[in-house]
């Protein structure tokens, strides 16, 4: 069994690290 390392925060996938926490942020990111 190989272990994968834990998968790295996009670099510029913020707005998706956004949805994930908040929706709301995402959206407020969208309008902005």
């Amino acid at each position: 069994m190989h272990h994968r390392p834990p998968p790295a925060p996009p670099p510029a996938g913020s707005r998706v690290s956004a949805a994930h926490e908040d929706p709301r942020k995402m959206k407020a990111t969208f309008f902005s």
